[in-house]
This record gives C-alpha cells, structure tokens and sequence, in this order.
C-alpha cells in the first residue's frame, strides 16, 4: 500500500513539476478570429492583448495551436514600436490541462487509497468469521460419556444453527462488498491511468518574446499555417417540372486542427500552400537531327530513338548552336 502511495505521489509531483515549468512565460489561449481552408491546409488567425513589463519586455506562450504549422510562414502583426525578439514552435502539452489532470489525480488515489483500506478490513472481518466457523463445526460432538437431556440438546442445536446461520450470511454479505470494492480499485486503476495519460497530450504552443515602449499594452496578431484541414467540392443536381436542370454547388470541410471552429468566419481557397513552390528539377536531354525513314526530309529525335535507327544521317547539336554531320550505317 505504501508503495503505491508513493507512486501516485510522484505522479501528482511530475504533473505539477511539468505546470510549474510554465512560469517563465505568460500561458495564452487566444480566439480564433479568421480561418481561410484550402485545398490543402488552412490559415488561422489569433489575437490578443499582451502587457509589457516596467523594462518593456513580455514572453507569451500561445497554446492550444495544432501539432503540425508551417514555423516558416508564422506572421506576428504588431503594433508601432513593437518588435519581435525571438519566436519558437513546440509541442507540449497545455498547462491548464496539467494543472486539471493534477487535481484529478489526487482525488483519484486518495479514492483508491480509502479502497484498500476498507477492503483490507473486510477481508480481516472475513477471516475472523472464517475461524469462528472452524471452531464451531470442530465443537458439535459431545465430548465423552455426557448425558444431556433432550431439551438440553435442542438448546445446543438451536444455538449451532442459528450462529453457523448468522455466519454464513456475515461472510457471504463481505464476498459480495469485496467483489464491488474489487471492481471499484479496478475502475479506478483505468481512471488513473487515463489522467495521467493527459500529461502526454501535446498541443502547438508559438514561444513570442516581445518587446516595446515600457508598461506598453496593445494587441498582437497572429498569423499561421495549419496542415490538418481541406475542402472540396460538392455538388447536388435537381430537375424542376419543365425539365430544367439545376446545380448546387455545396463545400464539404475537414479539419483536425485540435480546435473547434464554432462561430469562426470561414474563406475557402484554391490552391495548397503547403507545397513546396520550388519549379520542377528538369533532367537535360541531348537531341539529335535524324533523316526519316519513309521520307527525305530531317526531323528532331532524341538518343534513345537514335540508337534505334540505321542507316541514317545525323546531325548532332551540342550547347553552343553548332552541329557536326555523319554518317553511319551500311550501304
């Protein structure tokens, strides 16, 4: 039992160890204000207030972003006399998430520690009931050459009913408050485990260290992309009764970004910006002029066509323009 009190101390300390940590900067969970989806990745847009401190310095962790953004294409909009010292994009998991799990925790293993110790006694009530059992089924012979009277018998056999009775139904009531308090511990053990599970969910967080005018406060803009949402096209075609033909043309919008948009003005776009924008690598290929087979004339053809042909005339180009002529071939 000390033993696992010790554990789910220390799983308590790390939860808190892991909120503390966040003290260095200013935790924030600013609204999305504008989502623009494309068809492949979506631009999100958060504000809030941030307040400088008296030498005009401030440290905001923005949380409750998606685990994938682009850190590249992360835009600060700040006001005049503002600037950005430093930026840096981490996952980890959400301090108001840690601080929750932590309590919850407590409560749960006190829970279970109550648990052991309710079920710990029991189980002794149960063996004490258990020995006077034995020793009663161990006493029911009459010991010896003692005559006892008819009456005097009944007494006996009255008593030894009535107590082996009243025991078998004290122990069989414990069986039945163990087995509860058995799937109890069970339920609680899974309880345990799922909060503090919570500890390992991570979230986006942008790292802002800002600075400006001293005891400044303003609102600052942010500006980033999301991997996790798409939109395409939809459509629904309809008849009416003279026989015209109509389209509706609907968007269906998924989106794994870790947050819900309820109430978010939404834009939809073509294109994916998540892809690279570099031009094609072209591979250089040599080409050469051929003399047609069917008629007299030349035409463009590359090395592997030529190694095909025989018996032709060919002209090869090099990079400067000029060319050298052959030929090759039987007669």
């Amino acid at each position: 039992m000390k033993e696992i009190k010790s554990i789910g101390v220390i799983l308590v300390a790390i939860l808190l160890a892991n909120v503390q940590s966040f003290a260095q900067g200013a935790y924030e969970a600013w609204p999305l204000e504008e989502a623009a989806v494309y068809e492949s990745g979506v631009r999100l847009v958060r504000s809030g207030a941030v307040q400088l401190d008296d030498i005009g310095r401030a440290t905001v962790i923005l949380g409750g972003l998606a685990e994938s953004i682009d850190e590249s294409m992360v835009q600060v909009d700040l006001p005049p006399n503002w600037s950005l010292v430093s930026s840096l994009f981490r996952r980890s998991p959400s301090p108001d998430e840690l601080k929750s799990a932590a309590t919850e925790l407590e409560v749960l293993i006190q829970k279970r520690d109550l648990n052991g110790r309710t079920h710990a006694m029991r189980s002794a009530l149960f063996e004490a009931y258990d020995e006077e059992l034995l020793m009663i089924q161990a006493n029911r012979k009459v010991a010896g050459n003692e005559l006892l009277l008819v009456e005097d018998l009944l007494e006996h056999a009255d008593f030894w009913r009535s107590r082996v009775k009243e025991l078998k139904y004290l122990m069989l009531d414990l069986e039945l408050e163990m087995e509860m308090l058995t799937e109890e511990r069970e339920a609680l053990e899974t309880q345990i485990g799922e909060t503090n599970a919570k500890g390992d969910q991570l979230e986006g967080q942008l790292v802002l260290q800002l600075s400006g005018p001293e005891d400044g406060k303003a609102n600052v803009a942010v500006d980033y992309l999301a991997r996790e949402a798409s939109w395409e096209a939809v459509y629904d075609a309809s008849v009416d009764a003279e026989g015209s033909i109509g389209f509706q043309r609907f968007v269906k919008v998924r989106q794994s970004t870790g947050n819900e948009w309820l109430d978010v003005p939404l834009t939809f776009t073509v294109g994916r910006p998540t892809q690279s924008l570099a031009p094609p690598e072209l591979s250089p290929q040599r080409l050469t002029i051929a003399q047609s087979q069917s008629t007299n004339a030349y035409e463009w053809a590359s090395e592997p066509q030529l190694n095909k042909s025989e018996g032709r005339a060919v002209a090869s180009f090099d990079g400067d323009g000029f060319g050298n002529g052959m030929m090759s071939g039987a007669a």
